[in-house]
């Protein structure tokens, strides 16, 4: 996440085993396993969906939409993928709801986004209005 949060792109497998210390000599006893890291892809989108709805209450309306963008990415790379019943395609389905909750967190000023399409209130608030 901090990798996004810096450059506004996913950090790559080779970055995240550089990040926890995994040295290139230890390749034949211990790597981060490809459904580690796909695990830790999607926590990323879920922790981004949590920051947009911050981010919408905050008023920050810019934020909300390069969150929506880059999770709708990855949620179309993860449907590329032929997951089956387990524990990644489970937490792949989350995905799913993290687009929803953002795009019902669009913001009332459809003009300082163009990420977002026309809308009349936010659901953020109660009764859909904006403090």
């Amino acid at each position: 996440m901090c990798e996004w949060l810096k450059t506004g792109k996913l950090a790559t497998i080779d970055q995240v085993s550089k990040e926890l210390g995994v040295k290139p000599e230890w390749q034949d006893r211990f790597v981060l396993a490809s459904e580690d890291y796909l695990h830790g892809v999607i926590s990323v989108t879920n922790e981004l969906a949590r920051l947009a709805v911050n981010a919408v209450i905050m008023k920050d309306f810019e934020l909300p939409g390069k969150i929506y963008t880059f999770v709708k990415e990855i949620h179309s790379g993860f449907s590329l993928l032929n997951l089956k019943n387990d524990p990644l395609r489970r937490r792949f389905d989350s995905i799913k709801y993290d687009v929803k909750r953002i795009e019902e967190g669009k913001p009332a000023f459809p003009s300082l986004n163009s990420n977002f399409s026309d809308v009349e209130h936010s659901s953020f608030w109660p009764d859909g209005a904006l403090p």
